[in-house]
């Protein structure tokens, strides 16, 4: 591009600004030329001693063409828009001559290989000349479409990976909601199980639980069965030794069978008061005393 824009454009400006400037003044140089040159390029091309348009650069050739822009439509008849064209290659020259450290963009170059083929179109340059800037910009188009179909690539490829890892993510979020329901349902069942086994305890509990009367009912029926306990009990040895005095000096003969019976009747009425007593009211203070105390002996 900066051969085809310094060099060969250039020398296009030359050829065609040589044949108007000759065909307006025999002073041509001095003129178009010199007076439409700045005072540095004024200076340069005195430096350079130059006398034709060989010794001035694209810059240079372009300030000319501008600035004689009137009298070479006269005679060209050129149309408005070649001047904005003229204008818009002015700029580019700049950008080129000066470029920044990221290079030119590959849709900036396509736009000014087309900007470059219209203004040579208008100044009728060599026709191989705008063959190749033509060329030129088919391979930039070319480019250009191979460098949007691989952005376009590039982003359907990361719209892909975006879209893998979205339902990556779903699923993720799917796999912890499942199994925090499942950890929610276990919870709910685990709790559910203690609570019937909580309630199943109680109407254990509740079973087990004998309705007790009243305390001073309870209090009065616990003294007649101690006493009946303490006559029954403590009164076996005693009775059990006039039994056998009696029997010994003959005042009672009562049988053996019968003696054995009325004996085995005593014990199973002392034991069922024993059992009412201590499995009706088995926390009492009294009848831990008696357990400890009265009872260890037997």
């Amino acid at each position: 591009m900066y051969d085809l824009l310094f060099i060969e454009t250039a020398e296009a400006l030359r050829v065609f600004l040589r044949g108007v400037f000759l065909s307006l003044s025999e002073d041509w140089w001095n003129v178009y030329v010199l007076n439409s040159l700045s005072v540095d390029q004024q200076r340069q091309a005195r430096e350079r001693r130059a006398k034709d348009l060989n010794g001035l650069d694209l810059q240079a050739l372009l300030s000319i063409f501008d600035r004689n822009w009137f009298e070479i439509t006269k005679k060209k008849h050129l149309p408005s828009e070649a001047r904005n064209y003229l204008k818009e290659i002015q700029s580019i020259r700049n950008r080129w001559a000066h470029p920044s450290s990221k290079g030119h963009p590959q849709a900036d170059i396509l736009r000014h290989l087309d900007t470059l083929e219209r203004l040579l179109n208008f100044i009728d340059a060599d026709p191989g000349l705008i063959a190749k800037v033509s060329n030129r910009k088919e391979e930039e188009r070319r480019k250009e479409e191979e460098r949007r179909k691989e952005e376009e690539r590039r982003k359907e490829e990361e719209c892909r990976k975006e879209e893998e890892r979205r339902k990556e993510e779903e699923r993720r979020k799917e796999e912890e909601r499942r199994k925090e329901e499942e950890r929610r349902k276990e919870e709910e069942r685990r709790k559910e199980e203690e609570r019937k086994k909580e309630e199943e305890r109680k109407k254990d509990e509740q079973l087990k639980k004998r309705k007790k009367p009243d305390k001073t009912t309870r209090e009065w029926i616990s003294s007649i069965i101690i006493c009946l306990y303490f006559i029954i009990t403590m009164g076996l040895p005693i009775f059990s030794a006039i039994a056998i005095g009696f029997y010994i000096f003959g005042i009672i003969n009562l049988h053996p069978i019968l003696e054995f019976m009325f004996l085995v009747l005593y014990m199973l009425v002392a034991l069922v008061l024993h059992f009412i007593w201590f499995d009706w009211y088995p926390n009492s203070a009294i009848n831990k005393w008696i357990v400890d105390n009265l009872l260890s002996q037997f």
